[in-house]
């Protein structure tokens, strides 16, 4: 069972549809069971850069709920009103095509990410004698024997969550996983990947394999 959160007309950019929990239910036949979540500011917030907080932007929400993303069963509209008065930041005229992502991620412009990003963009390519850190890729961890077992092993976690999917959106999620910096990897973990197990990782992917592979421990 899947719960998926989506926001109605928001100010700030956002996918269509987040998963904020899951559980698996096995049912034998003629039986039901009760399956509860709870949902806390995290589920319905997106990060503003301009208080380096969470917030939670005023408006409504739609909770859908279903085996899987392609079977939904139910829904139902919360609306929230936030706490705290700050300015939602506002790309649609900036960077319009952050709010239409039906085309993929690749058509986004040098420019409009700049929008977003509100700086210059560093460069394209991590030089390969540069040592890796937490803004490394999967797939750029991936030319090393221990990063590519840790990038499959992410990847093929995170699809099993997902319950059953099209061979087309396995790839769409695939790839998003790939161009996902190891910082990211750790936030979406939270207490699943402790911060030692990244330096470690890290550690290992520098040179110092047996070293990095006890501070994984």
């Amino acid at each position: 069972m899947q719960l998926y959160v989506s926001h109605k007309n928001p100010t700030i950019f956002k996918a269509a549809l987040e998963l904020k929990g899951f559980e698996k239910v096995v049912l034998k036949p003629g039986e039901s069971k009760s399956v509860s979540f709870t949902l806390g500011k995290r589920a319905f917030a997106y990060y503003n850069t301009e208080i380096a907080d969470w917030h939670v932007e005023s408006g409504e929400y739609e909770l859908r709920i279903g085996a899987s993303v392609s079977d939904i069963r139910g829904s139902v509209t919360v609306k929230l009103k936030s706490s705290v008065d700050v300015i939602v930041p506002d790309f649609s005229k900036s960077a319009p095509i952050y709010y239409n992502l039906e085309n993929g991620i690749e058509n986004v412009s040098d420019e409009q990410f700049m929008a977003v990003l509100n700086k210059f963009l560093p460069s394209r390519e991590r030089d390969k004698h540069d040592p890796f850190d937490e803004n490394a890729t999967l797939c750029e961890i991936s030319g090393k024997l221990i990063g590519r077992i840790f990038a499959n092993k992410i990847k093929k976690e995170s699809l099993k969550t997902l319950g059953n999917m099209s061979d087309d959106i396995q790839t769409m999620f695939a790839n998003m996983f790939d161009d996902m910096p190891l910082r990211s990897i750790r936030m979406m973990a939270g207490e699943k990947m402790p911060p030692q197990f990244v330096e470690g990782l890290l550690t290992a992917l520098n040179g110092q394999v047996i070293k990095g592979l006890k501070m994984m421990k």
